[in-house]
This record gives C-alpha cells, sequence and structure tokens, in this order.
C-alpha cells in the first residue's frame, strides 16, 4: 500500500510527540508520583515511555520508507544495506573489539559527550568499510559463516537425486541445496 509510509509516519509524530502532553500540559499541578506515572523517562519505563519510544520507531521507519523510494537515496544507502547483511559479525565486534579498546583507554568511566560521539563514528565508519570489503567475496558474514558451519554439518548435505517426480528424499531448493 503506497500509503502505508506516510501513516507511520503521521501515526508516529502523533504518538511520539503525544506522549509527552500530560507533562506539558498539566506539569504544575502534578505530584512526584504523577510526574512519575506520567513521564516518558527511561527509568522507570512506564507506559508513555514505550508510546513515545513505539511512535519515534514508527515516525522513522515512515520516514524512511518514503525516502527510498527515490533512487538517489537508495545509492546512498547502499552500503549500508551490506552492512546489513552482516549485523551478527559487526555486534560481536561492536561488543567484543570495539568496547574493549574504548575500556583500555579509559574511555568507558568518565569519558565526555565528544568521546562517546567520536568513538561511535569509528565504530560506524569501521563497520561500514569492513562490511563492504569482506562482501567483496562471494560468501557470507565471518561468524554467519561460522555458525553455518557448525550447524550444518557436512552429512546434512545430501546429493541431488534426479527423479522424474519430486520425492521427500530430494532435498529443498534453496539456501541449503548446494552446501
Amino acid at each position: 500500500n503506497p500509503a502505508l509510509p506516510l501513516r507511520a509516519l503521521i501515526l508516529g509524530i502523533v504518538l511520539g510527540h503525544g506522549a509527552d502532553l500530560p507533562i506539558v500540559l498539566f506539569d504544575e499541578g502534578l505530584t512526584d508520583e504523577e510526574l512519575i506515572l506520567f513521564g516518558t523517562s527511561p527509568i522507570p519505563p512506564m507506559p508513555l515511555y514505550i508510546l513515545a519510544g513505539t511512535g519515534v520507531a514508527l515516525e522513522t521507519i515512515g520516514l524512511m520508507a518514503i525516502l527510498l523510494r527515490t533512487s538517489s537515496i537508495q545509492r546512498l544507502c547502499g552500503p549500508l544495506l551490506t552492512t546489513g547483511r552482516q549485523s551478527l559479525t559487526l555486534y560481536i565486534a561492536h561488543s567484543l573489539v570495539g568496547m574493549s579498546v574504548l575500556e583500555a583507554l579509559g574511555l568507558i568511566q568518565g569519558g565526555d559527550g565528544n568521546d562517546a560521539l567520536i568513538a561511535s563514528a569509528i565504530m560506524v565508519l569501521g563497520g561500514v568499510a569492513f562490511a563492504n570489503l569482506w562482501a567483496r567475496r562471494p560468501s557470507r558474514g565471518p561468524l554467519a559463516q561460522l555458525m553455518r558451519r557448525l550447524t550444518c554439518p557436512a552429512h546434512r548435505r545430501t546429493p541431488r537425486i534426479s527423479t522424474s517426480t519430486p520425492s521427500l528424499a530430494t532435498p529443498p531448493e534453496g539456501e541449503f541445496a548446494n552446501g
């Protein structure tokens, strides 16, 4: 449905930004408990926080779906698509390598916002560069490749049986057919 992204965008704006209305309208007369109950603070995550987060997510998805209809934006997002196909590898690398480096440099405890921004930019750009370099190889991401080898042993890869009618012994077409 072509109107769906626009609907998601509008609903996201209403939910995401409308969740703060109780606080904006009644801030003066609310008790501390009511401020917590009607607030959008992440701790504790109350219903309006979840509603606001859902709204912002819908807003983002709707906006991106509208923007991705243009070919120039699609070309710009090409490297990000390649990066998204290696999310397992990049998530583990970020957790183990990136956070270890930040910890060794002393930037996790006590760094300021600029340090966090620089570290984030380096991790993102490094991840995009790695994923696009790795994508030149005709394979999956490194950890996806390892997981496939661990979970799909050679004895499961049966050769094709050529019969005129399909049978239950014929392996399915697709991802596991070529080993």
